[in-house]
């Protein structure tokens, strides 16, 4: 998980797109609950936080303050499916 530049791309994307967890689902219900259900098992892995932390590194002193928005944005897609 730590390696893979794919997940990195992921959380950064929806770190920098505040309206997201809005927007997923409007269009596709089944698209928000497999976008939600991956998130859901990628945010139950250990390592999740560090990778948060780890995407958001160029944010420097902020990085941490950002790994949290990033895991409530997680947390608002994941909640919104169910």
């Amino acid at each position: 998980m730590l390696r893979s530049p794919d997940l990195h791309d992921i959380l950064v994307l929806i770190d920098g797109r505040p309206e997201l967890p809005d927007e997923i689902g409007t269009e596709s219900p089944l698209l928000q609950s497999y976008i939600a259900a991956e998130l859901a098992t990628l945010r139950g892995d250990p390592y999740f936080a560090y990778l948060a932390e780890s995407a958001l590194h160029g944010y420097g002193q902020l990085a941490a303050a950002r790994a949290e928005h990033l895991q409530r944005q997680v947390n608002t897609i994941i909640s919104a499916s169910r």
